[in-house]
């Protein structure tokens, strides 16, 4: 809001004219807030030359030990955004209904058998307006909980697509020991940051 000049308000400027932030602040608190952002000489965000054409949802292929890509995931609602400062990604989580209304009622404790959640990630883009953007797509992940379907991976089946083209990760069905493992820390909140 500093950076958008909607803060501080201009009333309190009146009063204590020293509130008000030089660039050099506003480069401080920036970097105190968002201490993963990509540096400032990272490219700026740029419409592609060539967009790649849509790839058809509906036949993405399966993950190696046969996880389906559920192209539903478009109409689903929003549940929480995230990032991670390590690879400079922005991400969006989004819940199909069950997952939604399971988290409006606060029946998460665990997730309810047919829970869905998507998470689309891009590379972290500065843009001319210094905020952060969504720069290039980097994949789309996809959680389904069924206790009785995924027992040998703690109730949840875990896939993931890359890149533009949505191509299935992993050489083979090992691949899912990189998602349980990433989500190992959070066994206590049913795998589910």
């Amino acid at each position: 809001m500093v950076q958008l000049g909607a803060m501080p308000l201009p009333q309190f400027v009146a009063l204590h004219p020293d509130a008000r932030m030089s660039p050099e602040d506003l480069n401080v608190l920036k970097t105190y807030l968002a201490p993963w952002t990509p540096p400032a000489t990272t490219a700026q965000v740029t419409p592609a030359a060539n967009p790649a054409p849509p790839v058809d949802l509906a036949s993405v292929p399966p993950e190696p030990g046969g996880f389906a890509f559920d192209p539903s995931f478009e109409g689903w609602k929003l549940l929480s955004t995230t990032d991670r400062g390590d690879n400079y990604s922005l991400r969006f989580i989004l819940g199909n209904g069950i997952a939604i209304n399971a988290a409006r009622s606060g029946n998460i404790s665990p997730w309810p058998t047919g829970a869905r959640f998507a998470k689309i990630a891009w590379q972290q883009q500065p843009g001319p307006d210094g905020l952060i953007h969504p720069g290039h797509f980097i994949q789309v992940e996809l959680m389904d909980k069924d206790s009785s379907r995924y027992k040998s991976t703690d109730g949840w089946g875990w896939g993931r697509w890359r890149g533009l083209d949505l191509k299935p990760y992993g050489d083979d069905a090992a691949y899912v020991s990189e998602c349980t493992g990433c989500h190992l820390p959070v066994r206590g909140n049913d795998y589910v940051y």
